[in-house]
């Protein structure tokens, strides 16, 4: 019995949960200002989150950004795959809650920052920056 309990715990402390805010994140999500831009986040491999961003026209998707948020050495990255970067760029996930969290790289031109804030279960906000200035993205959940 004592070896079956201690298997246990310790196969569970191999099991990590995502955080709260990036299980919060799963399903298809159409942005409010632009009706055919969407986000779509499922849960990934190795307790990893996997995202894109993409326009739906009619029966096609075009997708303008693949994203992966997953934990590198005890940090979370929120890593953009654009195709006007030559690779994908990694943003340490430096501030977290239950219902948003803040990326940065200051190496980056633009954006320096990105924020992803729920103001409701099916209100996703997300705002890039840096010094100069913001650009403000919001979401409504579909799905």
């Amino acid at each position: 019995m004592a070896i079956f309990v201690v298997s246990f715990l310790v196969i569970h402390n191999f099991q990590e949960e995502l955080p709260t805010i990036f299980s919060r994140m799963d399903g298809e999500w159409q942005r409010t200002e632009n009706a055919e831009n969407y986000e779509q986040w499922t849960k990934g491999p190795e307790g990893s989150l996997l995202g894109e961003n993409f326009l739906r026209e009619g029966e096609n998707k075009k997708v303008l950004e693949i994203i992966t948020i997953e934990k590198r050495d005890n940090s979370w990255f929120y890593i953009p795959d654009v195709p006007h970067n030559p690779a994908p760029v990694a943003f340490k996930i430096t501030k977290m809650g239950e219902d948003f969290f803040y990326s940065e790289n200051h190496e980056h031109d633009f954006p320096k920052w990105i924020r992803y804030e729920f103001s409701g279960p099916d209100s996703m906000n997300v705002t890039i920056g840096d010094k100069e200035r913001t650009v403000d993205f919001n979401f409504t959940r579909v799905h």
